[in-house]
């Protein structure tokens, strides 16, 4: 007679078990390789529950651009700021202030680009105030690298950082996601493809303060006349172990518009279609009368 005994499972055979079902589980998540096309109906139920005008891109206009030379850093900017097809504003300041060492220039939605320069100001001064020294040009870039991830893109601000500290003259360029490149020139915004040309042709690693400036300046009045998102004036910054020089605006715009004739209309032009006159009767209940002071 044949008797089977069933052994009780050790804690080999159990993780073993486990180990089997888990990767069972992994295999049916596996995603099956090609495009996936399962947000293609409820892309098109959230279409359909949209009335009216459905929401675009904005274009955004903006030339800023920044050179490293031997003694320091030269950034630049223009000052037009847009909205859609309209000119918001002629004189934007798109240099903004992070310490008395570091400068940052912003490309995108103006206001993005504001309040995260202001934010980063903020956090510096009370780390200036603490330590009682100026912050180093790497320590506000890892702020800002930490501010933008955050919010994953969301915050329309690309910046360009530069700064001067005791390693030397440093330029950063900062994404909205977060990611960071060191370079010795670079050029953001609408306009960057001239200005980036300008930039290319003219660079070089010993340049003087003057021989920068005038390439900053070449290269964001490039952007300026190649894209309608960027004109007018063209601001300055440099940054050296002197001090800051902000130059507002460094280059005014040449090119101002002139109105050719007047636009005034004489009564009867525009015929009335409907006309209707209503009178209010009004009476007057109380009145009251107060004395300013004068001495």
């Amino acid at each position: 007679m044949n008797v089977s005994i069933e052994r009780p499972l050790t804690t080999t055979h159990t993780a073993r078990r486990l180990l089997k079902e888990r990767k069972q589980i992994s295999c049916d998540l596996t995603p099956e390789p090609g495009f996936c096309f399962e947000n293609t109906s409820r892309n098109a139920a959230l279409d359909s529950l949209v009335k009216g005008k459905k929401p675009k891109a904005t274009k955004t206009g903006t030339t800023i651009a920044g050179v490293v030379f031997k003694d320091g850093v030269v950034l630049g900017a223009d000052t037009r700021a847009t909205s859609s097809e309209v000119v918001a504003d002629k004189m934007c300041a798109k240099i903004h202030y992070l310490a008395p060492n570091i400068y940052c220039c912003g490309a995108g939605t103006a206001a993005d680009t504001q309040k995260v320069t202001e934010l980063i100001s903020s956090n510096l001064t009370i780390f200036s105030m603490n330590s009682g020294r100026n912050p180093r040009v790497i320590m506000a870039v890892s702020v800002l690298q930490d501010t933008l991830f955050r919010y994953h893109g969301q915050v329309g601000a690309n910046l360009l950082l530069g700064g001067v500290d005791c390693t030397g003259g440093h330029l950063y360029d900062i994404g909205p996601y977060g990611d960071m490149d060191k370079v010795p020139f670079l050029a953001m915004g609408s306009g960057n493809l001239p200005a980036m040309g300008i930039l290319e042709d003219g660079f070089k690693s010993d340049m003087d303060l003057e021989s920068a400036k005038h390439l900053v300046r070449d290269a964001i009045y490039a952007g300026i006349m190649n894209d309608l998102g960027s004109g007018h004036n063209i601001d300055l910054c440099v940054i050296t172990r002197n001090g800051v020089d902000y130059i507002r605006p460094y280059q005014e715009s040449e090119h101002t518009g002139k109105r050719e004739g007047h636009y005034k209309y004489k009564p009867g032009t525009t015929a009335i279609l409907t006309e209707k006159i209503q009178h209010f009767d009004m009476e007057l209940i109380e009145e009251s009368v107060q004395s300013m002071e004068t001495s």
